[in-house]
């Protein structure tokens, strides 16, 4: 059994097949976004009450958490879950080809994911002290973000550095591979191929620009350059320009394969292609056109001239638009059609809810004068967790659900699934929701101490996670529920067996007893049985078929 893990993870790290790269990524991604989700635990209990609780009194671990989170949540689990792993199972299957294009950069594309990784924990250990640690938003503005001489900062520009080439290495095999090794026509690919197609092209768009922008960040820390050095003649602001060229377009590249998801189970459901189906793939174009020329609102406060605003709040309302095409055209494929409702469809829809939510809030915050207001509050927290939080674990989700027999071979228990679907969407709008009052009340992002006058909308927010907690509970026994059924109906065949070997009595006592001990070494002995089975058989399928 030994020699066969061994033998399996070996060809599993060396392998180019397309699945098992797909698998590895959203496996890595999975694992990033719950030790994100792990720090935001802490960070909404600090939150709970005014005054110190978790973090001590600390406003630099405070904030190291915040950073973490916000980087392990975009860099780590969004992007190579979203956009590598699906994209690279689901790409070449819908496309009539056997595998990617660049089958080998697509492993070094990993390879280079897992090593950025590395860097990431080693700028968050504590060199030179907890005060040390990056405290300075995952934004890393200057001149706060070079200001002291740790190591932090440089172990995480060099980890972003190997996420932008495994960035760039997945966008352009996503490129190659749909442009020159699809067997089907453009217009009868699948949305979701396209939505990664225009995802590639627009990291391949402003990636470079992102190093370009903490490569110079690196030079004023290590070098002594002065691009951003006030006193020496240089400009914090153009960090900014450099950062949010961008930042913006990520929201997009984050969010776009999610459109394509939910657009493929909206007309898997309905049984037909979806209705205005050109229009779709040329709003995700428009989208993405108008999305790289907006990074401006994110800085209405820096004193931008009234021209510049006035252009950036005309071009942000613009991407109301091909959104709202999207969004009628989603719900207009519905009418008239006749579909069983399920959990990956009731899913789809609550993404379609919250997303547009989220975009009436985005649509507030990127009116020049509302922004002034709002700006740095929890408004703007509460904003884009509904936009890229929620949205992005709708669609994920619903995607698990409508695949999780392709993945794996089993059925989820579809009741325990419906109480996670309800109960998910109680806790993550109970969750964040409240933000968006905390923002309007004046409540700053980033502090770790509040007056009493916040405190109601704070409790709400906790209340809301723990809600979004125990629903994950649910969760997790909907896709192994199958499992424990198995165990529970082996475990009175083998009381039988007793019974009848053995002739023992008939006590109701002594039969719980022994039922409970059976029970406990059956689940022990099957979990371990049938888990080693259930990866054995899938590896060898995906590794040799």
């Amino acid at each position: 059994m030994s020699n066969n893990f061994l033998r399996y993870a070996s060809i599993l790290f060396s392998s180019v097949d397309h699945r098992v790269i797909g698998v590895l990524y959203i496996i890595f991604g999975v694992f990033a976004g719950f030790t994100g989700a792990f720090l935001s635990v802490f960070i909404r209990i600090e939150l709970l009450v005014p005054g110190n609780f978790i973090f001590s009194g600390s406003a630099n671990a405070y904030n190291t958490a915040v950073t973490a989170h916000g980087i392990l949540m975009i860099f780590f689990a969004a992007m190579p879950v979203f956009i590598s792993g699906f994209g690279n199972y689901l790409v070449p299957s819908m496309i009539g080809s056997r595998d990617m294009a660049l089958p080998r950069i697509n492993s070094i594309a990993f390879t280079s994911l897992l090593f950025s990784f590395i860097l990431f924990l080693f700028s968050i250990g504590t060199f030179g002290g907890l005060s040390s640690t990056p405290s300075f938003g995952w934004t890393m503005y200057p001149p706060f973000s070079i200001s002291s001489g740790s190591l932090s900062i440089d172990f995480l520009i060099l980890s972003l550095h190997l996420n932008g080439i495994s960035s760039l290495l997945n966008a352009v095999n996503s490129i190659i591979t749909i442009q020159f090794c699809s067997s089907v026509n453009k217009w009868h690919l699948s949305i979701f191929v396209w939505s990664i197609l225009i995802t590639s092209y627009l990291l391949i768009l402003v990636i470079p620009v992102l190093v370009v922008a903490i490569t110079t960040l690196l030079t004023d820390h290590l070098l002594g350059s002065c691009f951003y050095s006030v006193t020496a003649g240089g400009d914090p602001v153009l960090f900014q320009h450099l950062f949010w060229f961008f930042g913006h377009p990520e929201v997009y590249i984050l969010i776009l394969p999610a459109f394509g998801l939910i657009s493929e189970f909206i007309s898997e459901y309905i049984g037909m292609r979806l209705i205005g189906f050109k229009i779709m793939i040329w709003s995700m174009i428009s989208i993405a056109l108008l999305g790289s020329v907006v990074w401006g609102h994110h800085m209405y406060t820096v004193g931008l001239e009234v021209n510049t605003k006035c252009y950036f709040t005309v071009a942000t309302s613009l991407i109301a638009i091909p959104t709202g095409l999207k969004v009628f055209i989603w719900f207009c494929s519905f009418l008239g059609r006749k579909f069983t409702f399920n959990v990956p469809i009731g899913f789809s829809l609550l993404f379609i809810i919250v997303f547009v939510l989220g975009g009436l809030t985005g649509i507030v915050l990127g009116q020049a004068g509302l922004d002034l207001l709002l700006h740095d509050t929890y408004f703007v927290v509460g904003h884009f967790h509904y936009v890229l939080a929620m949205s992005l674990l709708y669609s994920f989700f619903a995607c698990i659900y409508n695949y999780y027999h392709y993945f794996t071979g089993l059925f989820y228990n579809e009741l325990f699934a419906r109480i996670h679907l309800i109960t998910f969407f109680i806790g993550t709008n109970l969750l964040f929701t409240p933000m968006h009052f905390l923002g309007i009340s004046g409540l700053p992002r980033r502090v770790f101490d509040y007056p009493t006058c916040f405190e109601y909308y704070n409790q709400l927010s906790t209340l809301g996670l723990f809600i979004t907690i125990f629903s994950m509970l649910w969760f997790f026994m909907a896709i192994s529920s199958n499992y424990y059924i198995y165990i529970f109906k082996i475990t009175y065949k083998y009381i039988n067996i007793i019974h009848h070997t053995f002739k023992l009595t008939n006590s109701k006592l002594y039969n719980s007893a022994l039922f409970t001990l059976l029970l406990i070494l059956s689940i022990k002995f099957h979990i371990f049985l049938i888990t080693y089975l259930k990866l054995s058989e899938y590896l060898h399928f995906i590794l040799f078929f």
